[in-house]
Parts: C-alpha cells; structure tokens; sequence
C-alpha cells in the first residue's frame, strides 16, 4: 500500500496505477506460458520465462501468487471435469512447490530463485513419476528374451542339414562325457 501511495502522488490508486506499478497483465500472460512450459516438461523455457520476468522488473511474489491462483482455478477445473487423477495430482504438486516458493521468497538472496528451484524440482519430481510408470522387466522376461536369442543364434550359425547338425552334436555330447 505505501508503495501504490508513493507511486499515486496523492493521486486517487487506480486499477490501472495497480497493474502498470506491478505488471499483473503481462504476468498473467507470462504464467500461462510458465505453466505450458512446465506441463510440456520445458524446464530451460521454465528458467527463460523467470529471467524475462525478472529482468521486467516484476514484483516475484505478485509472480507467484498468481501462478498459484492460476493453478488452483486449473486444479477446480480439473476435479469439476473428472480429468485423470495425473493432471490432478501435477497441479496439487505444481502448488505444493510454488507454496514453498513464497514463503522463501522473504528471504531469498535474489528474489527468482525460489521460483526457479521450483521449477528444477518440478522437473526431478516429474521425471521421477515417468520412470515409475515405465513397465518393470523382470529377470524371466529377461531370460526368456535371451534364451530365444540364443536360439536364434544357433539355428543361424548351426548348418542346414539336419544329418550334419546331428553328427556336431554327437560330436558335442560325446566330448562331454
């Protein structure tokens, strides 16, 4: 408030003061493109949005309030639609990391980095959650594929006529004892 006082110069506080002193509409603009950067898992265009806003001047509390704002309209959105439990569960998570975000930002040295670790552990968590969700290989199916390599093998190197192969094995068991 003693910022849009000053700002004002004892002129009436306006919408319009409000948004030019604290740039709302082009963050609004710039979370919706955070946000897609972070859905498509873009994590250096994450960082690159950040810098613009920084380098903009924009207030980063006023960044991520309304990025998480934003983010709590999509989660309503997406329990309202019955959307998968994945899109669920990346906005609650998205707000999680960017609840954390504020409340560092009081102390953060440079005012981005809580935002910009908010998104690097967006993505360890997110990449994390693809690699759960690849198909586990066990050590049959493993064997299993070796094996019939192996085979494969064998029919390829062993000869075509059967009368020929038989004698190789002969030779092969008879060696053996």
């Amino acid at each position: 408030i003693e910022e849009l006082t000053i700002a004002s110069k004892g002129n009436k506080i306006t919408k319009e003061l409000f948004e030019s002193l604290y740039k709302t509409e082009s963050i609004k603009l710039e979370v919706e493109q955070l946000i897609a950067a972070l859905s498509a898992k873009n994590v250096s265009e994450g960082l690159f949005i950040v810098d613009k806003l920084t380098k903009s001047g924009a207030d980063m509390k006023v960044v991520v309030e309304t990025m998480i704002d934003t983010l709590r309209t999509y989660l309503l959105s997406s329990i309202e639609q019955k959307k998968a439990t994945s899109a669920i569960e990346a906005y609650s998570n998205l707000i999680e990391l960017f609840q954390e975000a504020h409340k560092s930002l009081k102390y953060a040295v440079l005012s981005q980095l809580p935002i910009e670790l908010a998104i690097i552990k967006w993505s360890i968590t997110s990449q994390e959650s693809v690699e759960r969700q690849k198909p586990v290989v066990t050590r049959s199916i493993i064997e299993k594929i070796n094996s019939d390599q192996k085979q494969q093998h064998q029919q390829a190197v062993l000869p075509k006529d059967r009368s020929v192969q038989t004698k190789i094995q002969d030779e092969y068991t008879s060696e053996k004892d």
